[in-house]
């Protein structure tokens, strides 16, 4: 059920008197603002960030196309593969070798299979009308990349014509000199090359904020001209990524402060004020990704345990942006997931909590205020919970989730007492002056009835 359009006009004057502020009212194609070169379907993208080697036993592509109908059903709609290319041997980190040290960005990493069997699973993706991006890594190759030895002059060198490692730990790879117009030609036609001859819909960029903004700008052009509507996420934060081209960026600052809030009892006034300094650029919102899995920790030990990865979870991916989960993520995985090595996660762990994010992204997915909705922080003083508002001019839901393991009362705004309201989440219909919240319990109450 959907509120009116009246009802959402109501609401917005509210809320506008409640946080002491004037704010236009929405008109009917009121959204969320995204950069003009972002294609639509974009902001309603829910992705899955998958390392062959680990989502199949087999750890092939071919392996994975049986899986895509349960990736869908969870509610995923974009998968994100990490680098799929050979990896260096040169100077290799552990076992594997990092899939970031790579040795030819044109080929792919047999142990992943084919060149066929990769256009396989592109085609089977899209058949299901999901979509499908790879990791690029254009700051660095692996040391016996052939590059090396074809083009030295594409690599930094140091006073003494030796090849630099772009960070301190990198030492399994080495710097692209991008002084060297022929280093942004080549790797330009690496963007365009992917997209051109497997129909991939798009990239996340590798430490983006490394490579110079006016390489992106134009890459990013460039590879548009093959296809005008792919997807350009940014392993980034700064907001200058969005003028050279990119529709996505990482929401890094929310993540650790949400951290915080569940490890050291912060309340969530901070993570109001590094939302709204995000203005309304799309970011992209995670608990974990293959990094922090690696050398951080996983959801359950980062948020105290299962039930507070879910109220983790459900408080950023209910902002607005776009949500990610990595593989494992939803079925617990309580132990770091090391890249280097080949893993092994149970895929019959905790069934509840696949059903739980299986429930939560289709609910989100089919919410136009989840989803595109303007934000308005309505407790934001709260020890115990985020509350907050997300709103379109048809729908509005009430987002509130209980960062404690203990039970909270919440009691709704004012001008919000004599709503009637129904959990999306549940079913379950509310009318009430307050919510009590179970520990880390998560309620997306959709208002049903003018208060």
């Amino acid at each position: 059920m959907r509120t009116s359009h009246c009802l959402s006009l109501c609401l917005a004057l509210l809320l506008a008197v409640a946080v002491g502020c004037e704010a236009p009212l929405p008109d009917d194609d009121a959204r969320l603002a995204v950069p003009d070169h972002t294609p639509e379907w974009v902001p309603e993208a829910t992705l899955y960030e998958i390392y062959v080697r680990d989502f199949t036993a087999e750890g092939t592509f071919e392996a994975m196309i049986p899986r895509l109908d349960e990736l869908q059903e969870l509610g995923i709609n974009t998968l994100w593969l990490m680098p799929i290319h050979p990896i260096g041997e040169e100077e290799r980190k552990g076992t594997f070798g990092s899939p970031y040290s790579i040795r030819d960005f044109y080929a792919i990493n047999e142990d992943f299979g084919t060149e066929e069997e990769f256009q396989a699973l592109v085609d089977e993706v899209h058949e299901r009308d999901m979509r499908i991006i790879l990791d690029l890594v254009a700051n660095h190759t692996a040391w016996d990349n052939p590059w090396t030895e074809e083009n030295p002059d594409w690599y930094t060198q140091d006073e003494d014509g030796n090849f630099v490692i772009p960070e301190e730990d990198w030492t399994d790879v080495i710097e692209l000199d991008y002084d060297n117009p022929e280093v942004r030609e080549e790797m330009t036609n690496v963007m365009r090359y992917w997209v051109e001859e497997f129909g991939i819909d798009g990239y996340r960029a590798d430490v983006a904020e490394l490579v110079p903004a006016d390489f992106w700008a134009d890459a990013i052009a460039s590879v548009r001209e093959v296809n005008p509507d792919v997807m350009m996420l940014a392993e980034g934060e700064e907001a200058a990524l969005y003028d050279v081209g990119f529709d996505l960026t990482y929401s890094w600052a929310p993540y650790r402060n949400l951290i915080e809030i569940f490890q050291e009892d912060e309340t969530a006034a901070d993570l109001q004020g590094l939302v709204e300094d995000e203005g309304t650029n799309l970011k992209l919102r995670f608990i974990t990704n293959h990094d922090e899995t690696a050398y951080d920790a996983p959801p359950p030990t980062l948020f105290n345990s299962i039930e507070g990865s879910k109220a983790a979870a459900a408080g950023l991916m209910s902002l607005p942006g776009v949500p990610l989960l990595y593989n494992g993520q939803e079925v617990g995985v309580n132990e770091n997931l090391d890249f280097f090595e080949d893993n092994t996660i149970d895929w019959d762990a905790n069934p509840e909590l696949r059903e739980w994010y299986r429930n939560y992204l289709n609910v989100r997915q089919s919410s136009e205020a989840l989803v595109h909705g303007t934000t308005t922080w309505l407790i934001p003083g709260e020890p115990d919970a985020l509350v907050y508002s997300r709103e379109t001019p048809d729908e509005t839901v009430i987002v509130m989730v209980n960062v404690r393991n203990a039970n909270t009362v919440i009691r709704f705004p004012s001008f919000l007492h004599g709503a009637a309201y129904e959990d999306l989440l549940t079913g379950d219909e509310h009318r009430s002056v307050e919510a009590v919240l179970s520990p880390y319990q998560v309620r997306l109450f959709q208002i049903t009835e003018n208060p």
